[in-house]
């Protein structure tokens, strides 16, 4: 089982470089074809405003939106074609200043879309977008926090699982075999099974573990304890103290109006995340 089609999604932040050379990683160990995409919105101008607007500024800004898209198109292209992998560009365009759905259209067509973690200070991408596409795409995702030039971007050696019994976690337990199948070992960790016993089996994990043992997936399990709300910061704890290198979760197994009043593992797994996450709905 491997990953055949992939896509990054590309952008203008310093972040880009690294994504895209885990994205790069990936097609080379699954053998696989990488799009990179890039998708250009409207310029975002205020209906009130429009009217007063000089003629031409709105050009100009197109005009420097389509200079950044070749920009980051040609880094990839020059990146892709140095490993020596299938590939192909994309520069989508939108009428919405959100590319959201965009990007959730692209990425319906492919096995895994590899998104940068959301980041307060690129403007450029909305900082819901990994979350989106992994609600609406109706395929995984992998959101990338910053990585240094010198981090390593190979394939994920020791992987830690975050499972709770639910559809979300088993859709992203699936979606990623590829990966476990792949991995030295695996961490199948439930946080407060107690809370959640009608989601969980007599013995919490010991089924996902039987079931991902017949798929050849050295697996080992865990329970942890935390805060109701914290739960999302005890799964992060406890991959820095694994060295995990990859957290795979389901996205928004909770109510989305729970966690957007409460806070939720799904937001705090992508916002805080020192490790890439693999994320399905």
């Amino acid at each position: 089982m491997a990953f055949k089609d992939l896509l990054v999604h590309l952008d203008t932040a310093a972040s880009c470089a690294g994504r895209v050379r885990l994205a790069i990683e990936l097609a080379k160990a699954h053998e696989a074809h990488l799009t990179g995409l890039y998708v250009i919105g409207e310029p975002l101008i205020p209906q009130m405003v429009l009217g007063f607007v000089p003629e031409g500024v709105v050009a100009e800004q197109q005009k420097r939106s389509k200079e950044r898209a070749e920009a980051s198109v040609g880094r990839f292209r020059d990146a892709a074609e140095r490993e020596g992998i299938r590939f192909e560009c994309r520069i989508a365009h939108t009428d919405d200043p959100d590319i959201v759905a965009t990007v959730a259209q692209h990425a319906r067509y492919v096995d895994l879309t590899v998104l940068g973690r959301p980041d307060p200070d690129n403007r450029e991408v909305p900082l819901r977008l990994a979350e989106q596409v992994a609600l609406t795409s109706g395929r995984p995702i992998m959101a990338v926090p910053h990585m240094e030039s010198d981090a390593p971007a190979g394939p994920a050696e020791r992987i830690l699982v975050a499972w709770d019994g639910s559809r979300e976690a088993t859709r992203a337990v699936h979606d990623a075999l590829p990966l476990l199948t792949g991995a030295a070992s695996v961490i199948v960790l439930c946080v407060n099974p107690q809370r959640t016993a009608a989601r969980y089996e007599a013995e919490p994990g010991a089924d996902i573990a039987l079931h991902l043992a017949r798929h050849d997936v050295r697996t080992e399990v865990q329970q942890a304890s935390a805060d109701d709300g914290a739960e999302g910061e005890a799964i992060l704890s406890a991959a820095l103290d694994s060295g995990a290198n990859l957290i795979v979760a389901g996205a928004y197994a909770h109510s989305r109006i729970r966690e957007l009043v409460l806070g939720g593992v799904t937001r705090t797994l992508l916002r805080s995340t020192t490790v890439p996450v693999l994320m399905a709905h």
